[in-house]
């Protein structure tokens, strides 16, 4: 997995969660690659699609172990509140509204990084309110088990009760916590990423 932010002509703050298929060396490295080449294209001043896109397009090309990555991009301009964003086959991110409910940003599907070469990406446009906090997080959370084989799941993620505040430090602990809980004494199967942005004045 992987994580990133970057501030961009300060106004502009792009967001970045990833996750490879496979464990070990190889998928850390790929994964490491992935991560460099998103956040070296929208350095550059590429947009969400675009600079999934062009990841997509190097990885592909040569991609002998045929590896993949999900992934997400969102670039936010901190002015407007307005979130550019791209999902490259990753769990949608769920956003908390200001009123205490609820959505996912689901957006236009787009295939994981490395699977096919030139995918026409498209990215979303939403605008956040102040108040609004959004997580991205990787599917180490949804696919967490617990004993009697269940999975953790969007439902409960989203039902997980916000900290007073909407603190996104005291968010993270808390879904790492309940996420703990859930699985008691289980095994963790998979990596567990999270980012958490939230909408402040």
């Amino acid at each position: 997995d992987f994580y990133d932010f970057l501030i961009l002509d300060g106004r502009r703050l792009a967001v970045f969660i990833g996750d490879a298929s496979g464990k070990g060396v190889g998928a850390a490295l790929f994964i490491a690659m992935a991560r460099s080449l998103l956040r070296s294209a929208v350095a550059r001043g590429a947009s969400p699609a675009e600079a999934m896109a062009l990841a997509n397009d190097v990885i592909s090309a040569d991609n002998p172990t045929m590896m993949f990555a999900t992934a997400f991009i969102g670039i936010l301009d901190v002015a407007e509140g307005r979130l550019t964003f791209c999902n490259a086959g990753h769990n949608p991110p769920l956003l908390r509204l200001r009123d205490g409910s609820h959505d996912w940003l689901r957006g236009t599907p787009g295939i994981a990084l490395g699977v096919m070469e030139g995918f026409d990406y498209h990215a979303d446009e939403i605008v956040l309110q102040e108040g609004d906090t959004l997580l991205l997080y990787t599917d180490g959370v949804t696919e967490a088990v617990a004993a009697d084989g269940g999975f953790y799941g969007e439902q409960r993620l989203s039902e997980l009760r916000m900290p007073a505040g909407g603190d996104p430090a005291g968010l993270v602990a808390a879904v790492f916590a309940d996420v703990a809980d859930f699985a008691q004494d289980e095994p963790q199967a998979d990596d567990i990423t999270l980012l958490c942005l939230a909408v402040r004045k």
